[in-house]
């Protein structure tokens, strides 16, 4: 769609077909308008997350690609982690995030509460792996007790 004022033309939109959909040019937004859409685009809150550590990115990563939740409530739980570090240090939110990855807590009050608890200066468990078991003794046949 071309858009003209006095007989000039002042800009062009791609026309959406379908119904109910609109396409924006940020350009033609407010400046108010086009910071908020840069800062919740997903990329830009990745590299803010990588800026607070190696365990909030891989926290926020998880929150903002799970097919489950509406892309609205993914955006404003991995804001909110972000936002944390107005009132925590980088590395309390990371150590608190990692701490939520261990137990698999991808809630934004799960992060919040581990930080007012002080939970993220407790070292997590230690998560063995299993011994492996001894291959020679008189209980085990082998291979050639079957030929």
């Amino acid at each position: 769609m071309e858009f003209f004022y006095n007989n000039k033309q002042i800009a062009i939109h791609q026309r959406s077909f379908k119904q109910g959909i609109p396409i924006t040019d940020l350009k033609h937004c407010p400046i108010k308008h086009q910071s908020q859409a840069e800062s919740t685009d997903p990329e830009n809150i990745k590299e803010q997350a990588l800026k607070m550590g190696e365990s909030v990115l891989a926290w926020v990563t998880q929150v903002l690609e799970d097919p489950n939740t509406k892309e609205k409530q993914r955006l404003n739980t991995a804001l909110g982690v972000i936002r944390l570090s107005k009132t925590y240090s980088f590395a309390r939110v990371d150590a608190a995030c990692a701490r939520g990855l261990f137990y698999k807590n991808f809630r934004f009050k799960g992060i919040e509460d581990i930080l007012k608890r002080n939970l993220d200066s407790t070292p997590l468990p230690i998560t063995e792996t299993p011994k492996a078991l001894p291959q020679n003794h008189t209980n085990v046949r082998g291979s050639g007790y079957y030929l």
